[in-house]
């Protein structure tokens, strides 16, 4: 079967299953990202990807810690804030969290 890629409308299926799925709440947010279909609402994004790092997945967790411990994607830093995400993933055996963590001289 050979489907069409959409990212529209893709991105309207993940954000029908991000009310309950964790994973989805992560694939919604990534959605919004680099997609010229839709505009980026950082609000929505951060919205969701906390939904997904609170719902215990660790990529999320991930992505979330750096989107605070650096001030990505023009959010006000907040590295204390980072580094607990951070080490959520990492206890979640999320491999760039542990290396990071490393990295940075903090014990995970």
């Amino acid at each position: 079967i050979e489907v069409e890629k959409d990212r529209k409308k893709a991105s309207e299926l993940f954000k029908e299953a991000a009310d309950e799925i964790p994973d989805a709440q992560l694939r919604y947010a990534f959605s919004l990202v680099n997609n010229p279909l839709v505009k980026f609402d950082r609000e929505i994004f951060l919205k969701y990807i906390t939904k997904a790092a609170n719902n215990n997945n660790p990529t999320a967790q991930y992505n979330l810690g750096e989107v605070y411990f650096y001030g990505k994607l023009n959010q006000k830093k907040d590295e204390k804030l980072g580094i607990k995400y951070l080490k959520l993933a990492a206890l979640n055996d999320q491999p760039k969290a542990k290396k990071l963590l490393q990295e940075l001289g903090i014990n995970g």
